[in-house]
């Protein structure tokens, strides 16, 4: 990873310290990733499948939302004007959209149902 490309890239978007600091983090553990798949035998490369994997791993593995290390991804493939893993890294956190339970005023109490009828007008 070129890190002062990087960091120099999210610092012209508008990015905070923290911000960067977490995309940088989630980049290198990408690269950890790939290093320790490729054993250390060939250059490290982004490719479709090694992002796919390990998205999938780390989803299986936690439990928990891979969308802010896709948003890093993102960040670094744009910065690194490499399209195809932008897109791709784009389209998989597209796919882990978060799902948002309706707010129902129904149940907030105090609030009659007729107030709540003339608002929906």
């Amino acid at each position: 990873m070129d890190e002062e490309v990087f960091r120099e890239f999210l610092k012209k978007s508008g990015r905070q310290p923290n911000v960067i600091e977490k995309c940088v983090l989630f980049v290198k553990r990408f690269e950890d990733y790939l290093a320790i798949q490729k054993q250390y035998n060939e250059e490290l490369t982004f490719t479709t499948e090694s992002l796919v994997k390990y998205i999938s791993e780390y989803e299986s593995k936690t439990k928990k939302s891979t969308r802010t290390i896709l948003y890093a991804l993102m960040q670094y493939f744009k910065a690194t004007k490499d399209d195809l893993m932008y897109k791709i890294a784009l389209e998989l956190r597209e796919t882990r959209k978060v799902k948002k339970t309706p707010f129902l005023l129904k149940k907030i109490l105090g609030i009659e149902s007729k107030h709540i009828e003339r608002l929906l007008r």
